[in-house]
């Protein structure tokens, strides 16, 4: 049988803000973002802002990380691609008017890389979020599969995306805006994020 995995959830805390968590990024995940927002807006029409939580998610598919920044930034730079192979160098961007406006916290920790890092990054970076928990992973290589025989393979790596600013976190990851204890209680975490989402406002 097929397994379908629950890869986003959401709920509404006190206090009318939306909590969302994504354990991936995969090619429905801006799809399924939208329709979990749409549904807290039906509940709560008087939402303020979003936690995002995205603790121990390792990444994935790029491109979903770069369609959920442009539902959240105005017109400017998410990352840039730097390759030593000539005609990959390129600068992904945010062109339109952004969907959502309100005051963004997003959760972190060292589980949280790649794909989750660019976007947590490019809202750190461009001032649309701040940062909560504990230092992320530090990947920010691309690589690529290329097979030798039938059961043996090399991961070569292409190129690095970079933060706005020609910010690299390779080896170094993100981090918090406000850093939190490992040890910190789920209740707490979360009343940490409310009280800074709300210096955002």
């Amino acid at each position: 049988d097929f397994i379908e995995l629950k890869t986003i959830e959401w709920r509404i805390l006190d206090s009318h803000y939306g909590y969302v968590r994504l354990t991936g990024f995969y090619k429905n995940t801006v799809t399924n973002f939208k329709k979990a927002v749409d549904e807290m807006e039906a509940k709560d029409p008087a939402l303020k802002g979003l936690l995002i939580d995205l603790r121990n998610n390792p990444g994935g598919d790029a491109e979903s990380s770069f369609g959920l920044s442009r539902m959240f930034l105005n017109p400017g730079t998410i990352v840039s691609f730097e390759s030593n192979f000539p005609g990959l160098n390129v600068k992904i961007t945010a062109n339109g008017e952004p969907t959502y406006r309100w005051p963004v916290v997003i959760i972190v920790n060292e589980g949280s890389a790649s794909a989750s890092e660019l976007f947590s990054g490019a809202m750190q970076c461009n001032n649309r979020a701040k940062l909560i928990g504990r230092r992320t992973y530090g990947k920010n290589a691309v690589q690529s599969f290329l097979p030798i025989s039938d059961d043996a393979g090399l991961y070569l790596t292409i190129g690095h995306f970079f933060l706005p600013g020609d910010v690299s976190i390779e080896g170094k990851g993100l981090i918090p805006d406000l850093p939190v204890d490992q040890n910190i209680g789920e209740e707490e975490l979360l009343g940490k994020a409310i009280q800074l989402i709300k210096k955002c406002e």
